[in-house]
């Protein structure tokens, strides 16, 4: 399958899984499994870097960065996997450091945990960013 299926996949699973998530826990649940099936495939655990010279084009980035910031919603929105969605937070902001999204929810997630100076460090980071609006 095309690895974009694989993020479109992903998201509308992840999108109805958390719309049926308050009516029928489990059905969300699975659903959110199959949303992470999707987005860790497209997301991947492949540094930008490593990534082959036809896939390292800004598109690709963006898709990949925004896969694995699905990955880190539904671990956190719908597994309440903390530590699985910091883990893909990471991997969103190491693939496409000009994605504000990824660094306001990890640290949104910082806070809660009381984890007050990561957070402030990674806003600091955040800031030194340029950012696209899309």
């Amino acid at each position: 399958a095309h690895p974009r299926l694989y993020y479109y996949a992903g998201v509308l699973h992840y999108e109805i899984a958390d719309l049926v998530q308050a009516e029928d826990p489990e059905q969300g649940r699975q659903l959110g499994a199959i949303a992470l099936e999707y987005l860790h495939k497209r997301g991947g655990d492949v540094h930008p870097d490593q990534l082959p010279e036809e896939h390292q084009n800004a598109a690709v980035l963006q898709q990949t960065s925004a896969a694995a910031f699905y990955a880190a919603k539904t671990h956190s929105d719908l597994f309440q996997n903390d530590a699985g969605a910091e883990k893909w937070h990471k991997r969103a902001i190491a693939v496409e450091p000009g994605f504000l999204w990824p660094y306001i929810s990890l640290a949104h997630l910082y806070y809660r945990h009381k984890r007050y100076q990561e957070a402030f460090r990674l806003l600091l980071h955040a800031r030194r960013q340029k950012y696209e609006v899309r």
